[in-house]
């Protein structure tokens, strides 16, 4: 027995050692600090599919090419850097197709020089004025399209404004497009388990009615020895405030055409559309930079028994050139 008990004695704690669940590997966040001089390509492909019952199916597919460059670490920790957009390609059967690929089309090449804080955020255009110069004359053009129709016109342009009112870090996320998601989770100060919550306020593109997303966002998976990180992040629309924001919409469309009121079978239609946007990123980063998003939105509208889906996928790669 005493030969029993040794034995015991030597395997319990082996045992109890093996079945332990294994310690969590620790987890340094790398801050975002790309070497100066680098140059680095950012490529995004958006899909967008939209199942109108009755009325067909419609599809649009976005791809653009954009050079950065990191010119400058200032003393502050901020970086200067230009952001030219070389290229787009818009193809499908949507409305907008040909409208957006002539937007996209006439802001290639310029170059935007910007200051981004130090989780690579845009904050400033320094040569604004020299861009929105541009834009004025490409907003010009596109409502130029719609001139049979002024009130259209009128409308086109009103949606199209908040590029050139735009200052500050506002006009730096609206010109600097894909740089404000790649930045959502660098120097996010997340640890291992933990969770973050916010609340982001979006304006209607019409202006006016905003709407809430409630964000959720989770440190997935990580490797300490080699700085990569992969991140989740969910988001949910406030279904009132997007009904607002869509009879807002209405309002205006109406205003731009011949019958300048709302009859109110119309308003009582949009106010019973039972709204629903969720959604989910997933972020990939090296070294404190994201280097891959792949994001996913659906949205669902239904009233009388008709519902309307949209999907929309996006993947955006960064690569560094030099």
């Amino acid at each position: 027995m005493t030969a029993v008990r040794t034995r015991l004695s030597i395997l319990v704690p082996i045992v109890a050692l093996l079945a332990a669940p294994a310690a969590a590997q620790a987890y340094t966040e790398r801050p975002y600090n790309p070497p100066v001089g680098s140059k680095w390509q950012i490529v995004s492909d958006s899909t967008a599919t939209e199942n109108r019952p009755g009325a067909g199916n419609r599809e649009q597919r976005v791809q653009t090419r954009v050079d950065l460059s990191i010119d400058e670490k200032l003393p502050d920790g901020f970086f200067r850097v230009t952001y030219i957009n070389r290229g787009v390609e818009v193809t499908g059967n949507t409305v907008a197709v040909k409208m957006v690929g002539d937007a996209y089309s006439a802001i290639s090449n310029i170059p935007i020089r910007a200051r981004l804080d130090k989780a690579g955020r845009p904050v400033e255009v320094e040569n604004l004025a020299e861009v929105k110069a541009v834009m004025r004359g490409i907003v010009d053009k596109l409502v130029a399209k719609f001139e049979s129709n002024p009130k259209v016109a009128a409308f086109m342009r009103e949606m199209l404004q908040s590029l050139l009112v735009a200052e500050g870090r506002d006009a730096a996320t609206a010109y600097l497009e894909e740089l404000p998601q790649l930045a959502a989770v660098q120097n996010i100060g997340l640890s291992p388990g933990a969770v973050r919550r916010d609340t982001e306020t979006t304006p209607s593109p019409v202006g006016g009615t905003t709407f809430k997303t409630v964000l959720t966002t989770r440190l997935d998976n990580y490797d300490d020895k080699t700085g990569a990180a992969r991140f989740v992040r969910k988001r949910e629309f406030e279904k009132d405030a997007l009904r607002e924001a869509v009879l807002d919409i209405v309002r205006k469309l109406a205003a731009a055409g011949d019958n300048k009121t709302i009859t109110p079978e119309v308003l009582d239609m949009v106010k019973q559309i039972n709204f629903s946007i969720e959604g989910e990123t997933i972020y990939n980063v090296d070294d404190g930079m994201t280097v891959w998003i792949d994001d996913r939105e659906f949205m669902a509208a239904s009233v009388m028994g008709t519902t309307f889906t949209k999907q929309q996928k996006k993947t955006v790669a960064v690569r560094r050139q030099n």
